[in-house]
């Protein structure tokens, strides 16, 4: 099984395993195409009508449409979509990088391609975090 986990965005986080390990992880801004994708784990954007800190919905509208490119660019791979809630549930970024880093394995860890800016740096690990929960390595909440 060849598995890409993407978390959407301008810069979208994207994770690519073989079978359940980590083979390569970095930023596509905004979306990249890789061969031999069988699998995709994607988050999907959610409105959240009570929340504190309002979203535009244009916002989510434009995440919706990357999260269409990236499957777009992979045709005949079989999709799981996550809503945030269904992957972190509410872990804070901190944990939740924490939490995925301390998952991967040495070998795991150095194939991750980071880029240099802070907000690319915690996309890839949440494209990561959402390959490892579809994988079961985590459960929900990153636990």
């Amino acid at each position: 099984m060849r598995l890409l986990a993407v978390d959407p965005g301008a810069s979208s986080g994207w994770a690519l395993f073989a079978e359940r390990t980590l083979v390569r992880a970095g930023v596509a801004r905004p979306v990249a195409r890789f061969e031999g994708v069988r699998d995709i784990a994607i988050e999907i954007p959610q409105y959240y009508p009570d929340q504190k800190k309002d979203v535009p919905i244009q916002d989510l509208i434009s995440l919706a449409l990357i999260a269409g490119r990236w499957l777009g660019a992979h045709p005949d791979a079989a999709v799981r979509a996550y809503f945030p809630k269904d992957w972190k549930a509410q872990t804070p970024k901190a944990i939740g990088n924490q939490r995925t880093l301390g998952e991967l394995s040495e070998a795991e860890c150095a194939v991750i391609e980071y880029p240099r800016d802070a907000k690319g740096r915690t996309d890839v690990l949440d494209a990561i975090g959402i390959g490892l929960v579809h994988l079961g390595r985590l459960r929900r909440g990153l636990v």
